[in-house]
């Protein structure tokens, strides 16, 4: 009639419906896969959280075990320091007048009057409590940078 066959009409509808099952078996494919990565991103997300906190908490306990040393050695540089000027109260006071009389040999720090050795025992003390504070920090520094680095 107008000159269309049907057999033209049939391969066309044929082949419309050929793609259209290939796109939708594709897609279901494209899918699968989709689902199948965000599946194992999720796995590695839960993964890397678990090993992070696991991280934090070792962290977090050689901290707390760096902090009960540092304050440990603070603590006995200060019983350190309380015995020693419980020692100087045994040295005699500055006097008014210098005493000429004092020969100045040896350098043991023993003629110091007790005001002059209080004060150089307290700094003593003071430079010591530094040291282990910045002690406590390069350890502290150290555990997280070996476990950054997966020690």
């Amino acid at each position: 009639m107008y000159g269309i066959d049907l057999r033209v009409i049939g391969a066309v509808v044929l082949s419309l419906l050929i793609f259209l099952a290939g796109w939708f078996i594709n897609g279901n494919r494209w899918d699968a896969k989709y689902s199948n990565l965000q599946r194992q991103y999720a796995e590695s997300v839960v993964k890397a959280q678990q090993a992070a906190k696991k991280a934090e908490l070792e962290l977090q306990a050689k901290a707390d075990q760096q902090v009960i040393n540092k304050n440990e050695q603070i603590k006995s540089i200060s019983n350190q320091l309380d015995r020693a000027l419980v020692e100087l109260r045994k040295r005699p006071a500055r006097m008014p007048v210098p005493d000429v009389t004092r020969s100045g040999q040896g350098s043991t720090g023993s003629s110091l009057y007790r005001e002059d050795a209080e004060f150089l025992i307290r700094e003593a003390a003071r430079a010591d409590e530094v040291v282990a504070q910045l002690q406590y920090c390069y350890r502290m520094y150290d555990a997280a940078r070996d476990k950054l680095k997966g020690n």
